[in-house]
């Protein structure tokens, strides 16, 4: 999750549909109800979609990415 003044976003992983891969794309959405450090996405995802958890302050739209396990 990345807090901005201009809105609160998210980085999703999805296929290029340019070459054979993935890349991200930055989603504004809007937040719901916080506990601790679990917060609820109210609207802006849709069920299914990847996003990434961790280090987001270093991503930028439409770079690319290799997923791990």
């Amino acid at each position: 999750m990345l807090y901005a003044p201009y809105g609160d976003s998210v980085f999703i992983i999805e296929k290029d549909k340019e070459r054979d891969g993935e890349v991200l794309r930055q989603q504004f959405v809007r937040l719901g109800e916080k506990r601790g450090d679990f917060v609820a996405v109210s609207s802006g995802l849709a069920e299914g979609q990847k996003i990434v958890s961790t280090g987001v302050f270093r991503l930028r739209n439409g770079q690319a990415v290799t997923v791990g396990g």
